[in-house]
């Protein structure tokens, strides 16, 4: 699927519900949390005819444990169902693949912190699985990459933040690495509902014939409604706002938080 991308979350990453609090921020000792979601992804959603898009579907799980106040271990990973359209109207559709992807565990350390100010690094290596594993290969392919973060963030007024992560992506040898800055921001309204706006940005360091070089820009807006102490339930949609070999992609996702 020379075509397909994905985001690994950061706040992660795109198929991934991102936290409000990732990144630069860790979790206090044995605190936690679990993010569980479901989201539909159009590949090209704008490719004529209709029929020639593709379609991913996700459940995915998020979740951070506070290890010690400065140490959070981090962990994701999906289930992929996607739905490959791009035939002549008259054939019939191939079957679906399926497959796990996206898997990753890591760590984030807080570096310094003052006032409303904070910082960490963060490191996730990933698994290789039977899904979407990397942007722009085959399903199932690749994977065991190495995502390097360094994070800052600031918390507004006790009801929004600010938090920038920026950093690479090493992917191995024969494959280009990549710049990654993903770019989030939020706030708090009435009944501690939250809006979010977070962008997602990737550039391919290098490139070969076999693989030409690529980038993308996406935007996601997150609506963040808490549902008694410790739950919350995000809505959210995705959209490629600029690309570069990669595909144009909408999505609409939903997931549930829990806190503990």
């Amino acid at each position: 699927m020379a075509h397909l991308a994905i985001c690994l979350a950061s706040v992660c990453v795109l198929v991934f519900p991102a936290s409000a609090d990732a990144g630069a921020w860790t979790k206090r000792k044995y605190e936690g949390l679990l993010i569980a979601g479901l989201g539909a992804h159009w590949l090209d959603p704008h490719a004529r005819p209709a029929s020639l898009g593709t379609i991913k579907l996700e459940a995915s799980l998020y979740a951070e444990f506070g290890l010690t106040d400065r140490i959070t271990l981090v962990g994701r990973g999906g289930y992929q169902q996607v739905f490959d359209r791009r035939q002549p109207l008259k054939k019939a559709l191939p079957p679906p693949r399926a497959g796990f992807g996206g898997l990753a565990l890591g760590a984030r350390v807080g570096l310094v912190g003052r006032g409303r100010w904070a910082s960490s690094l963060q490191v996730m290596a990933g698994i290789p699985g039977s899904g979407e594993n990397w942007i722009n290969e085959a399903f199932g392919a690749r994977g065991g990459d190495l995502d390097l973060r360094l994070q800052l963030g600031r918390s507004i007024g006790g009801h929004g933040f600010v938090a920038v992560s920026t950093g690479a992506r090493f992917r191995g040898e024969g494959v280009a690495n990549e710049a990654r800055l993903d770019i989030s921001a939020g706030c708090d309204f009435v009944f501690n509902t939250r809006v979010m706006v977070q962008s997602y940005s990737v550039w391919a360091l290098g490139g070969n014939p076999a693989q030409p070089a690529y980038s993308g820009h996406r935007l996601q807006v997150s609506l963040l409604l808490p549902v008694g102490q410790a739950n919350s339930v995000q809505l959210s949609v995705l959209r490629t706002m600029n690309q570069q070999r990669m595909s144009d992609e909408f999505a609409v996702m939903a997931s549930v938080w829990r806190s503990f």
